[in-house]
């Protein structure tokens, strides 16, 4: 079977995430939360890397239970605050103080600059979300849903066929509320929104007048996945 202008695309960015960006492919069934999309096991993972005494301690007091201490913390904070802000700020977690991410340092010297390297960047194309529809991609910070992405090739579709996907979505699944930036594009156009429940919502976000790659290789909107989505 021949593969469409829109799957060439979406296949062109994923190779050029895991080639240039190095980031790892999440599959399906690594997203153990279907509710929230959390990758349950990165985060563990993560924390454990970069916290891990912290990570003990919680386990001195609730043993196998302590992630599921961490994940119920985390499902509570969102009732008040958005996954962004959590993100940035930290968890706190039975008195415990988690963070969930480094940012990058600002000097070699710094001490955050091992622990920088322990974030997990992952994205997986053809997310499964609620009534089995696919986003064409989640990207996620250490197993954490940050943004997603809708893809059109404006030889069947442009960016704004991809607007109105966005909008005609069921808002209800959270994958449409705890990521905080959200993506559509086509070859040539990007528009973007923090909450993507309305067109009106989405605002233009493009290098100027007309987008245009550096390589030849590459699409109008190479700037999106080469320098936007970079780690």
């Amino acid at each position: 079977m021949l593969e469409g202008p829109e799957k060439k695309f979406q296949r062109h960015i994923a190779e050029y995430f895991i080639r240039v960006h190095q980031y790892s492919i999440l599959t399906q069934n690594e997203i153990t939360d279907t509710q929230y999309y959390f990758a349950e096991a990165h985060l563990i993972a993560f924390l454990k890397a970069t916290q891990n005494e912290t990570f003990k301690r919680l386990e001195t007091d609730y043993g196998t239970d302590a992630a599921d201490e961490i994940f119920k913390a985390l499902k509570d904070e969102l009732r008040i605050s958005p996954l962004w802000l959590i993100i940035r700020h930290g968890l706190t977690v039975r008195g415990l103080e988690f963070k969930l991410y480094y940012p990058k340092p600002r000097s070699r010297a710094s001490i955050a600059n091992p622990h920088y390297r322990e974030n997990r960047i992952t994205f997986i194309p053809e997310l499964i979300i609620k009534g089995g529809k696919r986003p064409d991609f989640g990207i996620f910070l250490n197993g954490l849903p940050i943004i997603t992405m809708e893809l059109k090739h404006e030889k069947n579709q442009t960016v704004h066929d991809a607007v109105k996907q966005y909008a005609d979505r069921d808002h209800s699944d959270k994958i449409f509320q705890l990521p905080f930036l959200h993506i559509a594009t086509d070859t040539a156009d990007v528009m973007v929104a923090t909450d993507p429940k309305t067109e009106n919502n989405f605002r233009w976000y493009n290098t100027g007048l007309k987008n245009r790659a550096e390589n030849e290789t590459e699409y109008p909107v190479e700037f999106l996945y080469r320098d936007v989505l970079a780690k």
